[in-house]
């Protein structure tokens, strides 16, 4: 047999606070609102939940906000609404009101209320009572944004112990300057710091305490705590937007250092692109001259600035040539005549690169020996690769970039020894990119690219190449 309560069980003492009196027009007035907020507090607290109001030992990360939840979302004023509904709907079945006390289906108190919740939810309110609700809910935010801060104290602590011990003689200005640099630390722009100035520190407790003495911190956090209790200083959302901004300032901080580092070494490659491109030149320049392949193949030389018999012309095109190439290396002549001639200054500038780069048994002159050497291309590129050092590329180490398309791709393949391209985009820096795709990845690519609900596509890549190195597996259902 299903037991039904009666009028009087909502207001026993085991029961849920009663709800506080209504006015003249039905609605409660806005200081039993916040009676029944402390109540609620109260009844939680003597069951174990967090009450912000009562002893610091309860501020604990651990215990969750069961009771500002309840009452944020309105569901404590529901429930003492809906009790007081189905305690009055059951003295009018017993006294044989309802229909539903003649029928033959048993009452279920349970259901009753449920259905009730269900019609009156906050959420679909829009009569009085949806004042109620909204002035619960400030409450509820405001004694969140005190748990809030109390549960920092390790952390003031520890900040504070650390200023102590650069300033032996902790007074209140410093409680002040305390408080400031808190704001920072917790980037507030001000809206901690600006609830507090030195006249509400010196009307405090804190000019009792003896002024020979340091503020020790247990006396502080009693003002501060005793303070926070009974103002409305933070909000939950402040630390909120606080984290979301430094966020934001770090993201622009990384942005800000992948442009940087990407600038320097687009500078860098840059620099080995336009030298190589000049070393090329001058290869297809030196291999056509006549005198260039005398010294090649009929063994000619040059060894001095004077010409002798065996030696090749010391003035010509060939000349310019070798000074030019020279000059790539980092061996400038700083020969400022017309008539390009092989001069001391061109001596010095071949011996200091011969030094540096020829075999150590190698003559120090031109010959077919070194002159191979110096127009060797994979030599010319390490020395390149020596003087123009990649930058610190950390911001850019891990980066991935999500593959949207194949450019020019058939589908076809034909040619399986040729890589192609495909369209790739940087969401951080929001850019496009276009990127070379290994022969190797490509049908994986074009697979997964042809689902278009699949979920993005993503690489690695390879900086300094613009190729993709890695593809990042779909993730697992």
């Amino acid at each position: 047999t299903t037991t039904t309560p009666s009028s009087s069980s909502s207001s026993s003492s085991m029961g849920p606070p009663p709800p506080p009196p209504r006015s003249a027009q039905g609605r409660r007035s806005p200081a039993l609102e916040e009676v029944l907020f402390q109540q609620v507090l109260k009844l939680d607290a003597g069951r174990g939940a967090f009450s912000g109001a009562n002893t610091t030992a309860e501020v604990s990360d651990a215990a969750p906000d069961y009771d500002l939840y309840l009452m944020e979302k309105g569901l404590v004023p529901l429930l003492l609404q809906g009790l007081d509904a189905l305690s009055k709907h059951v003295d009018k079945m017993n006294a044989g009101k309802t229909l539903s006390g003649a029928s033959k289906v048993p009452f279920n108190p349970l259901t009753w209320l449920a259905q009730y919740l269900l019609r009156n939810h906050p959420s679909n309110v829009k009569d009085h009572r949806a004042r109620l609700y909204s002035r619960l809910a400030e409450l509820a935010s405001v004694e969140r944004g005190r748990r809030g801060l109390l549960r920092r104290r390790e952390e003031m602590e520890e900040y504070w112990l650390e200023l102590a011990s650069e300033n032996e003689m902790m007074g209140i200005e410093d409680v002040l300057d305390f408080l400031k640099r808190l704001d920072v630390r917790w980037n507030l722009s001000g809206e901690f710091s600006s609830k507090f100035d030195i006249s509400m520190l010196r009307e405090s407790q804190l000019t009792s305490l003896n002024p020979e003495a340091p503020i020790m911190f247990s006396d502080l956090w009693d003002w501060f705590e005793g303070h926070v209790k009974q103002s409305d200083i933070l909000r939950p959302e402040a630390f909120e937007i606080a984290a979301q901004r430094r966020e934001e300032v770090e993201r622009l901080q990384h942005k800000e250092e992948r442009e940087r580092q990407e600038q320097a070494l687009q500078e860098v490659l840059e620099s080995r692109r336009s030298r190589e491109e000049m070393f090329g030149s001058l290869s297809a320049d030196f291999f056509t001259n006549d005198v260039i392949m005398q010294i090649l193949n009929k063994g000619a030389i040059i060894d001095s600035v004077e010409e002798h018999e065996g030696s090749a012309p010391l003035k010509g095109d060939h000349i310019q040539l070798i000074i030019s190439v020279l000059d790539l290396w980092g061996y400038p002549t700083d020969d400022v005549s017309e008539e390009p001639a092989w001069s001391y200054a061109a001596m010095d500038a071949f011996k200091d690169w011969a030094l540096a780069h020829a075999p150590k048994d190698a003559a120090l002159r031109i010959d077919a020996v070194t002159l191979e050497l110096l127009m060797n291309r994979e030599e010319f590129r390490a020395h390149l690769a020596e003087t123009y050092p990649l930058p610190e590329m950390d911001a850019l180490e891990g980066r991935l970039l999500e593959v949207q398309r194949i450019l020019g791709d058939d589908g076809h393949g034909d040619d399986e020894e040729l890589d192609l391209f495909v369209e790739a985009v940087d969401e951080e820096m929001g850019e496009r990119q276009q990127l070379v795709l290994p022969q190797c990845y490509v049908a994986e690519v074009r697979e997964r690219l042809a689902d278009p609900d699949g979920p993005p596509l993503l690489a690695r890549i390879d900086i300094v190449s613009q190729r993709i190195t890695f593809l990042l597996p779909p993730p697992t259902a």
